[in-house]
């Protein structure tokens, strides 16, 4: 007894580190999954093992309820913030992220692997019982040729009851029979849950390949909820032969034309009926691409003369209309701080605007696009930026908005 206590007595450091590192092994085991967060390991060998990635903290972090990985290299990031660095985590056997897009690219038999390496994890512990799952990092699914789903980072899925998201389930074959009679579907896709709607924190972006004869023509997309009927949900111009659109729930979606039908024409003399005319589907003629860029390039002009007569106008003191406040361009003293993929706020959608002002076009249409500016910063901002840098001579061109493009911006603007 004498000799425990002396073990543990004020003189001997050896003692205090000991019973410090035994403290500390204990917390991290028992505590650990519910005070770290996952690291999603990005390089290196296929399995658990050491690489680069992007994660939070330090230490052992909660990926799905059954494995933990954990970040080491701190140089680029602090302990106590998400950010890039070197670390140990599951990676799987197909590397399955793109450096280039800053994405995770999977097929739908490859989701159960984002859960492992903590890209997608549950609300709770058991992925198949929870009521939601949250990405972590943006990640692509690929339902099949020329039919993805983009989910942005820090996107939550929602269902409205706890369920297994093991089941989540994407394809292009869709039953459209069922379609009003008015339409015909040209291109399809499902993905969610087998009888069970989900809602999304931010609006995913999906493109259906429909074909390049529909270059340039409006097309309706209709969306159908589990149990449901059939709806129209928005509209896409056809460009590349795809039909790109948003939304922040999942179901069915097809991408429809106009079905024109002639009826049957009643003749005189008699009350005799007279041949009935074929049906027939009217399809406009394609616009060439060269077309749509010229006269994208003329709407970036007007929109940005337009801009000058609101700003003059503004300070004039003359009202405004709410549609035409959607062209102003942005305060510089809206830009106050570094933006790179994944940030969001006002100061994105700020910078988005200006952006689209200059003609450096975030997106033609949808999320993105004049007058429907996000708070999200993605790919297609990082593009748009990276393009805006380098006609500035902006080095590095990479679209991260630091303190060079900040104060070239803010001299735009004329502050």
């Amino acid at each position: 007894m004498i000799q425990i206590k002396d073990f543990f007595s004020q003189e001997n450091n050896i003692s205090k580190f000991i019973f410090s590192l035994i403290l500390l092994t204990a917390f991290t085991f028992i505590f650990g999954p519910s005070v770290r967060a996952q690291f999603a390991r990005q390089d290196g060998p296929a399995g658990w093992g050491y690489g680069y990635g992007y994660g939070y903290g330090y230490g052992y972090g909660f990926d799905g309820g059954t494995l933990f990985g954990y970040k080491t290299d701190f140089t680029t990031s602090a302990t106590d913030v998400y950010g890039y660095g070197y670390g140990y985590g599951f990676l799987t056997a197909t590397n399955v992220f793109n450096a280039t897009s800053n994405q995770y690219e999977v097929t739908p038999t490859q989701m159960g692997d984002l859960v492992t390496s903590g890209v997608m994890t549950p609300n709770g512990t058991d992925i198949t019982n929870t009521t939601a799952v949250t990405f972590n990092s943006q990640v692509q699914i690929t339902v099949a040729s020329g039919v993805t789903i983009t989910i942005p980072a820090n996107t939550t899925m929602t269902a409205g009851s706890a369920t297994t998201f093991a089941a989540l389930a994407a394809s292009n074959s869709v039953t459209t029979s069922d379609l009003p009679s008015s339409v015909t579907s040209v291109g399809a896709m499902s993905y969610g849950l087998p009888s069970l709607g989900l809602t999304l924190s931010q609006a995913v972006t999906i493109s259906i390949n429909v074909g390049t004869s529909y270059n340039g023509q409006t097309l309706t997309i209709y969306k159908k909820a589990p149990g449901g009927s059939w709806s129209s949900l928005t509209t896409c111009v056809i460009s590349g032969g795809a039909c790109q659109f948003t939304t922040t729930s999942l179901s069915d979606f097809a991408v429809t034309t106009t079905t024109t039908t002639g009826g049957g024409i009643l003749g005189g003399g008699g009350g005799s009926t007279a041949p009935a005319v074929p049906s027939q589907v009217v399809v406009a003629k394609p616009v060439p691409a060269s077309v749509i860029a010229q006269l994208q390039e003329q709407l970036n002009a007007l929109i940005a003369q337009l801009q000058i007569l609101l700003a003059k106008a503004q300070a004039l003191g003359i009202s405004i209309s709410s549609d035409a406040q959607k062209f102003l361009l942005p305060a510089s003293s809206a830009f106050t701080k570094d933006l790179t993929v994944g940030s969001k706020g006002e100061d994105v959608k700020a910078l988005q605007q200006f952006l689209n002002a200059k003609g450096f076009v975030v997106a033609a249409t949808g999320a993105g696009s004049v007058g429907n500016e996000t708070i999200f910063f993605g790919n297609l901002t990082k593009a748009a930026l990276a393009k805006y840098q380098s006609v500035n001579n902006i080095s590095p061109a990479l679209g991260y908005f630091g303190p060079k493009t900040r104060a070239q911006v803010k001299k735009a603007l004329g502050q």
